[in-house]
């Protein structure tokens, strides 16, 4: 599963070379990046992305609040970092996959991240 933010990263980092070491040119590097991406894509970004609906942008967009719908999202969202953290941080590693600096997918985790500040997260 890829997205249109997921497809600008990869070229983006493709095309200027300070970039470069978040796209690796390892194939099986880049197959761990994806995995990533993948999961980010169908655990932590769905749940937000349902809490910013049910907190934020249904009030504007018509739909009634649904509070449950709210706290079942966020429940999402803790257990998916618990997840992230277990399994795709390894040891000590600072970024994940045990990597020296950041990747996309780092970049994209962050992304998804601070979309929940428009629900007065952190």
């Amino acid at each position: 599963m890829t997205t249109v933010k997921t497809c600008i990263l990869i070229i983006v980092s493709q095309v200027y070379v300070t970039m470069a070491g978040m796209y690796p040119a390892d194939p099986s590097k880049r197959a761990q990046i994806h995995s990533v991406l993948d999961w980010h894509l169908t655990n932590l970004y769905h749940g937000v992305a349902k809490c910013v609906l049910k907190r934020t942008l249904g009030s504007l967009l018509g739909v009634p609040p649904n509070p449950q719908a709210a706290v079942d999202a966020e429940k999402l969202i803790l257990s998916s970092l618990f997840e992230g953290e277990a399994v795709l941080l390894e040891g000590s590693a600072r970024f994940l996959l045990g990597g020296n600096q950041p990747s996309i997918a780092e970049l994209s985790l962050v992304c998804t991240v601070m979309h929940l500040q428009v629900c007065g997260y952190g």
